[in-house]
Parts: structure tokens; C-alpha cells; sequence
């Protein structure tokens, strides 16, 4: 049981600071590789609606990190989470412990 509590934490941090990591990680294949690399910084879309509602543009970095990335790790989080709630993980512990004993 502890690697779920392991792998939650993991998920957090990864979530906080994972993306800077692998667009580094990526652009050092690109380079490797010759291949052209993106401009994250280039607008993915336009801001629609009234104008006084308009914060900016969104750029490829902002869509990548807060669209997929941030919601594909909370994605597996909520798994996580509905597979092992904290009165499951009890569970596990007590249990594991009970046979420990025998």
C-alpha cells in the first residue's frame, strides 16, 4: 500500500514540475534528431468571447501543460483514487498486518 501513496506523491510532483523536464527531454531528441522544434511559445488559439472577458491567447505551452498534461495526471490521480480510497487502504494495512501476526 505504500506504493500507492508512493505513486500519488510521484504524480503530485510530476504535475508541479514534470513538464519543463519532458519538453527538455524531448527537445534533446529533437535536436539529436534534427528535427524541427515547435515554438511553445507561438498562439495555439484566440481568445473568443466579449472583450472584456478576453485574458489573451493561449500559446502551444499553456494548451500542452494545463490542457493534456495537468489533466492527464489528474486523470490517473482520480484513478487512483476511486481504486484505492483511504478506507480501502486501511483496509489493506489492517489486513496485512493480520497476517503478519500469524
Amino acid at each position: 500500500m505504500d506504493l500507492v501513496s508512493t505513486t500519488k506523491a510521484l504524480l503530485q510532483t510530476l504535475r508541479d514540475a514534470g513538464l519543463d523536464l519532458l519538453l527538455a527531454n524531448v527537445q534533446s531528441v529533437y535536436t539529436k534528431y534534427e528535427i524541427d522544434i515547435p515554438h511553445m511559445n507561438a498562439l495555439y488559439k484566440k481568445a473568443i468571447g466579449c472583450s472584456c472577458q478576453q485574458q489573451g491567447s493561449v500559446t502551444f505551452y499553456q494548451h500542452y501543460h494545463y490542457d493534456i498534461f495537468n489533466s492527464t495526471i489528474d486523470f490517473q490521480v482520480e484513478e487512483l483514487n476511486l481504486r484505492f480510497s483511504d478506507g480501502t487502504v486501511e483496509l489493506f494495512v489492517l489486513s496485512s498486518v493480520t497476517r503478519l501476526k500469524d
